[in-house]
């Protein structure tokens, strides 16, 4: 039987909320980048048995989290398309891999993280199960549709992110991917 999940519910359960320090100048807003990203989950994906591996399978960027015991792993693609020039390339690359992290491991990045020992700023932070849901059922659209199309059902229901979806949203967006 797959262990695949069971190691991702154990991810969910320890990892913490990841910040975003670094700033885009461009569109004036932070993100986390990708190394950041990679060394706060790194201890997380040993805790849970859990590797990640990424490729470019030539026009999409491929993320694999993959159980160390069994082998199952969870996929997800980024993009449709590699851009021609190489400095873009790498840039498609890292967003890519950051955007599909997120995507797998259901991470939760935020503006601000506090340095917290007592727990309470993960406490702050739990999802209600409706979120949760609505983000499986996106993933399961952009997997068919594209990361683009997911995101084109947010923004049309006027929001860039499914945790700010307000309640009783649900059952709009299983309309909205159904449709």
């Amino acid at each position: 039987m797959s262990k695949i999940y069971a190691a991702l519910a154990k991810f969910a359960e320890i990892s913490k909320p990841i910040g975003k320090d670094a700033d885009n100048p461009f569109y004036k807003s932070k993100y986390a980048k990708l190394d950041d990203i990679q060394v706060e989950i790194k201890p997380w994906l040993k805790e849970c048995g859990l590797t990640v591996t990424h490729r470019c399978n030539g026009k999409s960027v491929v993320t694999k989290v993959v159980c160390v015991e069994d082998g199952t792993f969870e996929e997800s693609l980024f993009g449709e398309g590699l851009p021609s020039k190489a400095q873009e390339v790498g840039a498609y690359m890292s967003y890519g891999k950051r955007y599909n992290l997120a995507a797998i491991l259901d991470l939760i990045i935020q503006d601000e993280v506090e340095d917290d020992d007592d727990g309470n700023a993960a406490q702050k932070a739990k999802i209600n199960p409706e979120t949760t849901a609505i983000r499986t059922e996106l993933k399961k659209y952009a997997e068919k549709h594209g990361q683009d199309k997911a995101i084109e059902i947010l923004k049309g229901m006027g929001v860039s992110k499914a945790a700010d979806l307000p309640e009783g949203s649900l059952t709009a967006i299983k309309e909205a991917c159904n449709e």
